[in-house]
């Protein structure tokens, strides 16, 4: 929020309960609290990332 120059509001975190509806097809992740299980999951593929890491350096 702050590289946005916005606000924080108590109701940001808690997304997950909002009763507006939604109309994606990812509606079921929209419903879903933040979790911390995917955290550094990417590692997985890391030596595959590697050229596209490597081009990251210089973005």
């Amino acid at each position: 929020m702050a590289f946005l120059g916005l606000d924080w509001e108590a109701g940001q975190a808690d997304f997950h309960k909002q009763d507006r509806t939604v109309f994606t097809p990812s509606m079921w992740q929209v419903r879903q609290p933040i979790y911390k299980t995917s955290k550094e999951r990417w590692r997985r593929y890391e030596k595959h990332l590697g050229p596209l890491l490597e081009l990251l350096k210089y973005a």
